[in-house]
């Protein structure tokens, strides 16, 4: 019996590396007419990506495949490997008297296999977490709002707290965590006094998540500086993309996440703009964790002229495992139109593609701090009832750039205020005293005037002015319908007012 459940597991592993299912990858579809220009009615058409001809996947002529990965002795190894299996079961089986769960000796056994990589991106997501990862990825849920990044615990490394605290990759924009002034590289080391170093991704996870209205403390570290901050959780549900113009010339657009249809979304906002008359863009990519790959590449085709949009490395023993993604020769903005993208530490994977291919083909300029730097590709794969998500390629931007681990360096660099230890302090206690809140509870008018003067109410030495601004700006917003709050904010916003400035001084 033993034999044969070992011969169905080896026969799924197999089975499900031929069925996996891709998420991340560049896609084609048949050319179409260009755009045209003439067009003053954006609702004639189902999208303007419609009428631009798709983006196209080249293999190097020179490509060569090494053979090192399907040696016989590596198949010997994993032979040797599952009779081994197989004689543990056999002797469990014979002499145990305790049962043996199946399904946990399964997932133990993939997680294990997969955890054995030592890649903080490649996860076994089994049966009973499908639930949170789709809710964390597709759905809405209550919590914090952010993406984050949990290494699994037997990979510690006590010399370097990221192998085991939970690290905020990208808070949502107007979620508890951004609003609360928390931003990416952040480490949470406990969760409501509790360490988190034992946990899961999954754990870390739902301990994070919780009904709508409660509150989480967080030990927050940043840099050497420990501090705690209390959030409230908010059902999270972030818009793909929001848009406006901006004194009356300048279009933006911020894109939260590449998901299904951002792309779509995207061209069909850029369209609109035009029609009202831009003559520059600024596309805010800050806090994008990033998502889709070819929503980021039909992105950046709105905007190159057959030039290169990245290039990506799979494993050296499959064919084909180099491809280069190009852009197709129509544009739906003209190659000389002003564009500006904001980046920041938060702006990750797919961001720094579109990132990457829009600063090194010369056709926008970047403005910032130095992005996240996640510069590998995962897939996922369907297995039983369970999915094993894993870093299948590296990637790199036209220039032949390696971004991973590093990010990608601004044209025009803005320098966060990093805070002192006793702005620190400050910043506690007006956290965790509801100061913010009840000042607005006070003042609930929304004007520039409430804001000053709250701001005015701390010595100038006590703490950062703009980061003040910033948090009770954020707390007025919040209490407004969001089909009423400002698109963007040229009074407090200190990349976007650099940005204006520099487009409206060419």
């Amino acid at each position: 019996m033993y034999y044969k459940s070992m011969k169905k597991t080896f026969n799924i592993i197999c089975l499900f590396l031929l069925t996996s299912s891709l998420v991340f990858a560049s896609g084609s579809s048949e050319p179409s007419s260009k755009i045209d220009n003439n067009i003053q009615n954006n609702n004639t058409i189902a999208s303007p990506l419609d009428l631009i001809s798709p983006t196209t996947t080249v293999i190097p002529s020179d490509q060569k495949v090494e053979e090192s990965a399907n040696t016989p002795e590596l198949d010997e190894n994993v032979r040797t490997n599952l009779n081994a299996l197989y004689s543990i079961y056999s002797l469990i089986n014979t002499y145990s008297i305790n049962e043996l769960d199946q399904e946990k000796a399964f997932d133990e056994q993939a997680s294990a296999l997969v955890n054995a990589l030592g890649d903080k991106y490649s996860v076994y997501i089994s049966k009973d977490e499908m639930q949170d990862f789709e809710e964390l990825n597709l759905g809405t849920y209550s919590g914090i709002g952010s993406y984050i990044l949990k290494p699994n615990p037997k990979n510690v490394d006590l010399s370097d707290k990221e192998t085991y605290m939970i690290k905020i990759e990208s808070p949502f924009p107007d979620g508890p965590a951004d609003r609360a002034g928390l931003k990416a590289n952040d480490l949470i080391s406990a969760i409501n006094g509790e360490s988190v170093n034992s946990l899961t991704g999954t754990e870390a996870s739902n301990m994070l998540k919780g009904e709508e209205g409660t509150f989480v403390t967080l030990t927050i570290h940043r840099g050497e500086q420990v501090f705690d901050i209390t959030l409230k959780r908010e059902l999270v549900k972030v818009p793909s993309i929001i848009y406006d113009i901006i004194n009356e010339h300048i279009g933006y657009i911020r894109i939260n996440q590449f998901i299904v249809s951002t792309d779509i979304d995207t061209a069909k906002a850029i369209q609109e703009m035009l029609n009202r008359g831009i003559d520059s863009l600024i596309i805010d990519l800050r806090n994008n964790g990033g998502g889709i790959v070819t929503d980021a590449t039909n992105i950046a085709n709105l905007f190159l002229d057959g030039q290169t949009i990245l290039t990506t490395q799979n494993k050296k023993t499959l064919n084909e495992n180099t491809k280069i993604t190009l852009s197709s020769k129509d544009t739906l903005v003209p190659n000389d139109f002003p564009l500006v993208i904001l980046v920041n530490g938060g702006t990750a994977s797919s961001s720094e593609i579109l990132t990457g291919a829009l600063k090194d083909n010369g056709r926008a300029t970047v403005i910032g701090n130095q992005t996240f730097g996640k510069g590998v590709m995962q897939q996922l794969f369907s297995i039983k009832d369970a999915l094993i998500k894993l870093t299948i390629a590296h990637y790199y931007t036209p220039s032949g750039a390696d971004i991973n681990k590093i990010g990608i360096t601004p044209d025009i660099v803005i320098e966060d205020h990093e805070l002192t230890d006793e702005e620190i302090k400050q910043y506690e206690t007006i956290m965790n005293d509801n100061l913010i809140s009840n000042y607005v509870d006070e003042n609930p008018k929304y004007s520039k005037e409430n804001i000053e003067n709250f701001v005015k109410s701390f010595n100038e030495d006590e703490i950062y002015k703009p980061f003040l601004y910033s948090l009770v700006r954020n707390e007025y917003l919040y209490r407004m319908d969001y089909a009423d709050r400002p698109k963007f904010d040229i009074n407090y916003d200190e990349y976007l007012k650099t940005a204006v400035t520099y487009l409206e001084e060419l």
